[in-house]
């Protein structure tokens, strides 16, 4: 198991509740608003690396939840409850020739200019971008790979930190709405069963003093990993693997097009057969519908300073028309 850290009811917390509500769009479908964060983040993560290029990788898959719940100290038991299936959904967004969650791990070595993009994407809310020509903002978009699960991601890296020296790092969150009932006003939060004064939001990693830091061994990060039958970044590869467990597939294909829509219903069902089937089909169109300007566009680094991008849905490429 890893260990747990909750935070707690406090004088200037940031509740869970207000992170999940931060990216206030309701009309663009989740599945496009990760699609555009994901991607966004990652060609952030590619400009300070060699190469013209980088890749991301959507992949879809099943896992066993009791597997993967027996690394979750404390809520282990929870989550079995609420989830006795023999297997769930998931969705791995990965991307390669990036930097990876460089920065400090410990509070003290913190920059206040700069937390660095670990500190950034696990702990930070609204702490804006700090690299230059980087194209996200105020850290808020990152709220979206909570809202497509049930509020667990695993953030898996890997970085350079030296010329012949690499570092992995594995490190579980989870955030909620600490105030959730459902329609007859019962609790279904997963920390309050644990923790009455929950803020919305648990960490698991490696506690080492007053800090909680991330996995750093890779056999215990293959471990964890291997539950999806993922695997490691290899050889110099650098990048961040994002897992969103206990994925939402129906609830997030169900509502792409609104039911109030003045779509042709032979129209709509189209759509539905085809592009709304599943998670992954509707993947690629988002792709293509945000991103087809940078797909295989090798001229982009000619009138700007972005690369151009190699992007998949379960390792099958989808190319330039």
């Amino acid at each position: 198991m890893l260990d747990m850290e909750i935070l707690k009811t406090d004088y200037g917390v940031s509740y869970g509740s207000v992170t999940l509500k931060s990216l206030q769009n309701d009309n663009v479908p989740e599945l496009d608003l990760l699609v555009r964060e994901a991607i966004q983040n990652s060609s952030d993560a590619s400009l300070t690396q060699e190469g013209k290029s980088y890749a991301v990788n959507f992949q879809t898959g099943k896992f066993v939840p009791a597997k993967f719940n027996s690394f979750l100290n404390e809520l282990e038991d929870v989550l079995n409850t609420r989830f006795p299936e023999r297997e769930a959904d998931f969705l791995e967004i990965r991307d390669t020739k990036t930097s990876g969650l460089t920065g400090s791990i410990r509070k003290a070595e913190i920059k206040k200019d700069d937390h660095g993009n670990f500190f950034k994407l696990i702990y930070d809310t609204g702490k804006r971008q700090t690299i230059s020509n980087a194209g996200g903002n105020w850290g808020f978009g990152k709220s979206v790979y909570y809202r497509v699960g049930i509020g667990i991601v695993i953030f898996y890296s890997r970085i350079r930190i030296t010329d012949t020296q690499n570092e992995s790092r594995l490190i579980i969150t989870l955030v909620e709405d600490e105030n959730k009932v459902d329609q007859n006003g019962n609790d279904v939060t997963l920390l309050n069963a644990i923790e009455p004064l929950s803020a919305g939001k648990a960490w698991w990693g490696i506690r080492d003093e007053d800090d909680l830091l991330p996995v750093r061994k890779q056999e215990l990060i293959d471990s964890v990993i291997g539950v999806f039958g993922i695997k490691p970044f290899r050889d110099k590869e650098t990048g961040t693997s994002i897992i969103i467990p206990y994925l939402k597939s129906s609830e997030l294909l169900n509502g792409i097009i609104p039911v109030d829509a003045d779509i042709k219903e032979d129209v709509r069902e189209h759509f539905n057969n085809v592009w709304a089937s599943s998670v992954s089909a509707y993947l690629r169109l988002s792709i293509q519908k945000w991103y087809a300007p940078k797909i295989h566009n090798r001229e982009l680094p000619v009138f700007c300073k972005n690369k151009w991008l190699l992007v998949s849905v379960d390792n099958v490429p989808i190319r330039k028309q």
